[in-house]
């Protein structure tokens, strides 16, 4: 067996590491923020991975020439390399034999923030991670595209310690395949300083290294750099997903890939002679734009954009195109289309007449290619996008008024092509780009396979997907539920790798699930509907019967469940069914199902204040002396305390982790489409203002992106802000319902409860940070149980209706929902007025509100008609959105005002305020 060695040694500096390959590695400093004793530990514990896989021994010497040397550096570190500080490059590893000296040295960038055992980038980077994978080159491996790998191309922390089965069979061929690796080798390197020999652990004094020099080795060119005064934070730097593209040095545009840019506060000494500006993304248009490997590019020119999960530009974007794409030709100047192949992840690349083929990090073919190999006439000059089509696995290629689909799988043409672009119902001829982008589909689909695939331990850091696990842990169980029934309509998509799979069956699958699951949702909307009711049986069964299609129908629910896709019936099902165990007299079982339901989907917080304070006061302190009241918030406390320890217990080790996905206060103010909320009037105002004082807008707030901006004239709002107000102003709706009499019935009391929810849940809406708009229907949701019973909720209930289910038609974008989301919208309003009447004699509307309901059709009129026949498709393209938001955020918000104060004047609102205004 081949014998390799290693040194520790001690330098009179911050502590480092090296090590060698041909002979055995040399550990001559480490890093402070790790220490001595774990750096030797994880350095030992990677070399025995690598070693049980090859006819090498790794043994530990004390000299600075064995043949690995593993060292922390900064900046300038002596190898004409130099470290970039915290972020992008964490490490690199030279192959055996090659730079010289160098070959087989493992370097670590000692600005990084090392940790052990580090199970996320905010924690900090973990060093066996990166070890492990560094060691691969540095044994003669290069980057792999093959996902489960060690030497796969992207960080991935600490899920992943062990060789696979892909790094198996590249040191198989290595190094026992090899003819020219023998147990025997003819050479053995010896030292007489090294007198201590052992294998891994020993740690014994040894002679200082020698300082690094920082001038650059003859014959290699100085690079270009950048240099900053400012040090960005730790979740700046680290960014997921961090890849290890140019961690092996023996690619020579490694510093100009991240030393290329010149951002404001940034020096650049010269500029290179092949210099290209950077165009303007917001600007014109795109050249191309892809989903790869679950990331979106956007390419301009000879530069390419990357978006984060949440859609921010990544740091240290845009760069040329060759820098991401090693190899490909400088003198490509745009990118015409680009798309990812189904079957083995490979990156085609067009320009012109030909295209390129990509795995991870190199060519897979490296000549160009004509058009005509995927059958496209000799006369096409170009192609102007492409994609796959997530429903069949086909690949689109788009040019001028036609479009081809291509099978990769068989490598040849459909047949029928090409065919017209007017097939694509909206879609423009002659488009820049086009991809596919993942809806909830994509992502209940990813979290099904998390949850099936993967060990519990890892859901809450699998991170393949853009679209990760962030609801809580009852959620992710009964996702997990979902899986065993799942696998039985298409394993496939329980595949954690395969990004956007929605075959025929999946999709019949997750639209089949919702429909069950709604079964959760039906029973809580008969058992408050039941509590609910009183009088003749007559009436009652009337009052059922109508308040039963008005919540079954809610075209709310239609189009947000099953048009969109989501299980929001299911949860609101859960509300119900606690919500009817309180009208029932049963607290405590009320409390079970709410404990249940906020681990199930954490957004229901909302109204957890008013549970809390009904509960004490009408539960714990009603007719009570003390040892009954202590008794019975013990029996509450262990309820709760009893369910959140079922939903947490089996994560008690990841709780940080769980909690920092439940909760991730970087995404921004508002969502991408202005939730229409207080906020949106607020985000409104600032935009107007700056337009009048001539002043530049400090960020995009309606680019279509999730992102953090600055207001320009008004403040800009924190999180801290924002729960501080909606605290504020529920405190009058809760202090109202403590003060109600405690001598009404069930019944009376459970209505006023309900419309607490009603107006907590509005608060929280109209005043939160990071607002979802479909969060509008836990308002609508409830009020619509009390339009039955009374006059003034059913009135409230088709006015909130009208403007809530309008303010969701920005999630039915595609143009061929458009008929569809109207027509649902106008038949359910139309029945719930009929219906209604039917049960409340008289005019429900003011003459203020008559005409405010009026304007919808307007509104409607002019966002699919008049603003595209009037020019301003293009130059004011989310001007339609903002009008949605910031109409609906009218009606909202004197929806909230008026309500509010009929239940703080009257009993709960239990007695109507007399209308003295003429209706209409």
């Amino acid at each position: 067996m081949e014998r390799k060695t290693f040194t520790l040694i001690e330098t009179d500096h911050a502590y480092a590491i090296f090590g060698t390959v041909r002979e055995g590695p040399c550990i001559a400093n480490w890093s402070s923020k790790v220490g001595e004793d774990a750096v030797a530990k994880f350095m030992a514990k990677a070399f025995g991975e690598w070693s049980k896989y090859s006819k090498l021994r790794f043994v530990r010497v004390y000299d600075p020439s064995a043949d690995i040397i593993v060292g922390f550096g900064s900046g300038h570190h002596g190898d004409n390399y130099p470290f970039d500080g915290p972020g992008n490059v964490l490490a690199h590893a030279f192959y055996p034999y090659e730079m010289n000296a160098y070959g087989g040295d493992v370097h670590f960038d000692e600005d990084e923030n090392w940790k052990e055992n580090s199970t996320h980038l905010s924690e900090g980077v973990d060093f066996y991670s990166v070890a492990i994978h560094e060691l691969g080159h540095s044994l003669g491996l290069a980057h792999s595209p093959v996902y489960s790998s060690l030497m796969f191309p992207y960080y991935k922390g600490i899920e992943q310690g062990t060789l696979d089965y892909d790094d198996i069979l590249a040191m198989y061929q290595l190094y026992i395949q090899n003819p020219h690796i023998t147990d025997d080798p003819d050479w053995m390197y010896t030292t007489e300083s090294a007198t201590t020999v052992d294998e891994f652990f020993t740690v014994t004094p040894a002679p200082r290294l020698p300082d690094l020099d920082s001038e650059p080795h003859p014959g290699l060119q100085e690079p270009v750099y950048t240099s900053t005064t400012t040090t960005p934070s730790t979740t700046e730097v680290y960014d997921i997903p961090i890849t290890f593209v140019g961690d092996y040095e023996t690619v020579d545009d490694h510093i100009s890939r991240h030393h290329s840019q010149s951002p404001v506060g940034v020096t650049t000494p010269h500029m290179p002679a092949d210099y290209v500006p950077v165009p303007d993304i917001c600007s014109g248009s795109f050249d191309a734009i892809g989903l790869l490997r679950g990331e979106i590019f956007i390419f301009k020119g000879a530069y390419l954009w990357r978006l984060t999960a949440k859609y921010r530009i990544k740091e240290g974007y845009p760069v040329r195109i060759w820098q991401v794409f090693r190899g490909f030709p400088k003198t490509v100047t745009h990118i015409d289309a680009v798309y990812e192949r189904l079957d083995d992840n490979a990156i085609v690349l067009f320009s012109g007449r030909v295209y390129w083929v990509f795995d991870a990090l190199n060519f897979l073919h490296p000549e160009v290619r004509p058009l005509t190999d995927y059958g496209l006439p000799e006369d096409l000059k170009r192609i102007d996008a492409a994609l796959v089509w997530p429903k069949n696995n086909k690949t689109y290629l788009f040019a001028g008024d036609h479009f081809w689909r291509y099978n990769d799988t068989a490598a040849e043409m459909d047949e029928g092509y090409p065919s017209s672009m007017d097939r694509w119902f909206g879609i423009p001829k002659n488009i820049d780009a086009a991809t596919a982008v993942a809806s909830d589909f994509e992502v209940h689909r990813n979290w099904l396979a998390i949850t099936h695939s993967l060990p519990l331990s890892r859901w809450y850091y699998e991170k393949t997907s853009e679209w990760t696990l962030d609801y809580p842990p009852f959620f992710a169980y009964f996702e997990w539920l979902l899986s065993l029934v799942a696998k039985s309509f298409d394993p496939r998509m329980l595949d954690v790798k395969n990004l956007n799979y929605a075959s025929e069956q999946t999709i019949v699958f997750q639209r089949f699930s919702v429909i069950v699951t709604d079964v959760i949702y039906a029973l809580g909307v008969r058992r408050c509907l039941r509590a609910l009711t009183t009088g003749t049986p007559n009436t009652a069964s009337r009052s059922i019967l109508i308040g039963g299609a008005l919540l079954l129908g809610n075209a709310g629910l239609l189009m947000v469940d099953h048009i969109h896709f989501q299980y929001n019936g299911f949860l609101f099902g859960v509300l119900l069914l606690s919500i009817g165990a309180l009208m029932e007299n049963r607290p405590l079982q009320a409390a079970l199902l709410f404990a249940a339901l906020l681990n199930l989907k954490h957004i229901f917080m909302y109204v957890a204040p008013v549970y809390m304070v009904y509960l004490l006061r009408f539960y714990c302190l009603r007719d009570f002396t003390i040892g009954q009241a202590v008794g019975r918030l013990i029996k509450l406390g262990t309820i709760v305390l009893g369910i959140c320890l079922l939903s947490f217990g089996p994560f008690y080790e990841h709780i940080p982790q769980v909690l920092s996905r439940l909760f991730p206060f970087t995404r921004g103010l508002t969502h991408a489409y202005w939730a229409p909320n207080f906020w949106a009037l607020y985000n409104t105002a600032d935009k107007a203002l700056a337009v009048a004082l001539g002043k530049v807008a400090k960020g995009s707030s309606t680019g279509g992106l999730v992102q953090t901006f600055e207001h320009t004239v008004l403040p800009s709002i924190t999180p801290a802000v924002t729960f501080a107000l909606t605290g504020v102003f529920m405190v009058p709706i809760l202090l109202k319902l403590w003060t109600l009499k405690s001598t009404a019935s069930h019944v009376a009391l459970g209505r006023s409860f309900v419309r607490a929810i009603v107006l907590c849940g509005c608060t929280s809406f109209l005043f939160g940070w990071h607002v979802h708009e479909k969060a509008i229907l836990m308002v609508l949701i409830p009020l619509t149980l009390l339009a039955i019973g009374n006059q003034n909720d059913a009135r409230w209930t088709i006015f909130l209706g009208v403007v809530a289910h309008y303010s969701l038609f920005p999630l039915l974008f595609k143009p061929e929902l458009t008929v569809v989301k109207i027509s649902l919208h106008a038949v359910y309003t139309g029945l719930s007025v009929v219906l209604l009447k039917l049960l409340h004699r008289g005019q429900f509307f003011r003459t203020v509100e008559f005409l405010y309901l009026a304007g919808f059709p307007v509104l409607c009129a002019y966002e699919n008609v008049v603003h595209d026949a009037i020019g301003l498709g293009e130059r004011l393209p989310f001007l339609p959105l903002l009008l949605t938001s910031v109409y609906c955020a009218v009606g909202v918000l004197y929806f909230w005002v008026s309500y509010q104060l009929a239940f703080l004047r009257t009993n709960g609102g239990e007695t109507s305020v007399t209308e003295k205004k003429k209706t209409k």
